[in-house]
């Protein structure tokens, strides 16, 4: 579980890391708000054989994570924070970190994107790294 910081105190989230490559790490983001990880587990059959390192993440509200009842967390701003929180706690960074994530995952990737435009640049120009061979 990594601790993070909210304006209303501390709370966990959790992860689970599958597969292991220095330079292709993927933070999956669920839809929701509050649905979970589960979503991904097809993954599971492609990228471990790809070589791609990549972790289930259930955001705040969710699943395995603390599930506060205050909506105010409830907030595209904060979520995103979370997300870099998230980022710096799994030691993720512009020469390996890469987010996929659809509907409200999908939605807070691109702001998470665009408050790090270092990473999305690189995630721009290493993207092909994450296509199947032809």
């Amino acid at each position: 579980m990594i601790p993070i910081q909210t304006p209303k105190g501390e709370f966990k989230v959790w992860t689970k890391r599958v597969g292991n490559n220095p330079s292709i790490k993927v933070l999956l983001l669920h839809g929701g708000p509050g649905m979970t990880h589960e979503i991904y587990e097809s993954f599971d059959g492609y990228f471990p054989n790809a070589g791609i390192e990549y972790y289930y993440y259930d955001q705040l509200g969710s699943y395995y994570s603390d599930q506060p009842k205050d909506l105010s967390l409830w907030d595209l701003d904060r979520f995103v924070e979370e997300v870099e929180q998230v980022r710096i706690a799994l030691g993720l960074d512009s020469s390996n970190f890469y987010l996929f994530g659809q509907s409200w995952g999908g939605i807070l990737g691109m702001h998470a994107f665009s408050a790090c435009w270092y990473i999305c640049f690189i995630y721009t120009k290493e993207y092909s790294k994450l296509q199947p061979s032809q």
